[in-house]
């Protein structure tokens, strides 16, 4: 997958160990031991929509099917301590809203089971130093202090399935926990056709935001309607991945294809002409802003909103969630489309089993269906700033209120991002999109120079 140029900061590597045990079945100690060459990095912004850390919403761990009992790898430890690796970003330190309820919900567990130990280190989710390296480099040589429960981003989920280092889970898991997944959740939780990852957050999820005082509600959902709104002036990144995606949902409701029968990579050219011609159209009717060819991220469009040059930008569900105060007149709405809105593209979080023993991935498996329990999940992502893999989840987020209402509808309607839509292909789209808006190039012209460029 492409990633989100929003995301500019890359938390430094950070192990800390989160250590909860019980004294006597009464003292629960909890505590986080730092180590490794860096600090956190990055500031932490606090999300417009917030809980205080209290006592997490109690459930009750779900029945869990239990799989075949084989006899554990040798050199497995016993199942009395539970070992997770974690993203640095959900830690405490990075995350002070959500980190906190996490971590809360994990003491709860923990206070059900006083007889384990679970122990909870932060690092990289990807690269040389990041999860899936540890994995491959450290399963043969110290496995008593490998993880049993991992989080991974969604579009590493194969990779890690493929290697041999995580395991299915279908037969760990209720029936209850599957069915409450949104659709896209669902079918990013699925190697192969079987589940090697639990969601429980949808990232990258673009959508546009307006000026609720300018423009009036409902926003427009096709581009035709969004032309005639009075006053219009729409920002997006056009030279960023935020630009290139909303060329690439036209491109595929326009019926545009990714893959060729040989399955190379290919965009056609009419199905990218249509596409761009309502970026043409939208420059020529000075609804969008040729500014826009310079903006990359959508923390710049969201700038220019915030400082009254645009009145309608695009933007990304988790920024919007953690900006949204500074632009509290601010209202979400969907992308628009030919007949109607476009359906957004999503990756997500999941939590994976890391442990060949079965007894440790019953006991794993037991604290995910706490943590990933529909109220745990709907306290955490609202403190957070994240969507909720769960449909349950929006339970706990504020009733009545337009931010639950729409980002609920749209992790319905939402789509697992196109695996065809590689690196060259999006910035291929990026290219083509620039030339549109500045008027240096047709519709046509910046098609066929696209299709063009990505043939191999």
């Amino acid at each position: 997958m492409y990633p989100d140029p929003t995301r500019t900061r890359r938390p430094a590597e950070l192990n800390y160990t989160l250590r909860m045990r019980v004294l006597g079945g009464i003292v629960l100690v909890v505590s986080i031991f730092l180590t490794g060459c860096g600090l956190f990095g990055g500031d932490s912004e606090e999300p417009v929509l917030t809980v205080e850390a209290e006592e997490p919403t109690p459930v009750a761990t779900p029945t869990l099917m239990t799989i075949p009992q084989t006899t554990p790898a040798t050199g497995l430890s016993s199942p009395e301590t539970i070992n997770v690796w974690i993203a640095n970003q959900f830690s405490p330190q990075n995350d002070p809203q959500g980190g906190v309820i996490l971590a809360d919900q994990i003491t709860s567990f923990q206070a059900s089971h006083p007889e384990l130990a679970v122990n909870v280190e932060g690092k990289a989710p990807t690269g040389p130093g990041g999860i899936l390296s540890y994995l491959r480099a450290g399963s043969g040589i110290a496995p008593d202090i490998m993880p049993d429960l991992v989080m991974l981003p969604s579009e590493e989920l194969d990779r890690a399935a493929l290697q041999g280092l995580i395991y299915p889970m279908d037969s760990l898991l209720s029936q209850e926990m599957i069915d409450d997944l949104f659709p896209a959740a669902s079918v990013i939780s699925q190697v192969n056709g079987g589940i090697y990852g639990y969601p429980f957050s949808l990232t990258d999820m673009h959508h546009l935001v307006y000026d609720g005082e300018l423009i009036s509600e409902p926003l427009p959902e096709t581009w035709n309607d969004l032309l005639e709104v009075e006053d219009a002036q729409f920002a997006f990144p056009a030279d960023g991945i935020p630009g290139a995606e909303m060329a690439l949902q036209l491109y595929l409701a326009a019926g545009g294809m990714l893959t060729d029968e040989a399955n190379q990579p290919v965009l056609e050219v009419d199905p990218l002409t249509q596409a761009l011609s309502q970026f043409n159209r939208g420059t020529t009717r000075r609804v969008i802003l040729r500014e826009s060819a310079n903006l990359a991220t959508v923390g710049d469009a969201w700038q220019i909103l915030v400082d009254g040059d645009a009145n309608l930008v695009q933007n990304e569900a988790s920024a919007y969630l953690s900006d949204r105060q500074s632009k509290p007149e601010s209202n979400p709405g969907r992308v628009p489309g030919f007949d109607s809105a476009l359906r957004p593209f999503v990756n997500g979080w999941v939590w994976a089993l890391s442990t060949p023993d079965p007894e440790r991935q019953i006991l794993a498996s037991e604290l995910l269906a706490s943590i990933a329990s529909g109220p745990n999940i709907g306290d955490w992502s609202m403190a957070a700033g994240q969507l909720p893999a769960r449909r349950s989840a929006y339970n706990q987020w504020p009733v009545n209120i337009t931010l639950t209402q729409f980002f609920s509808q749209a992790s319905e309607h939402a789509h697992q991002f196109p695996e065809g839509a590689n690196e060259a292909i999006m910035e291929t789209l990026s290219d083509a999109v620039i030339q549109v808006i500045t008027l240096s190039k047709s519709p046509r012209s910046a098609a066929e120079e696209a299709a063009q460029a990505v043939r191999p």
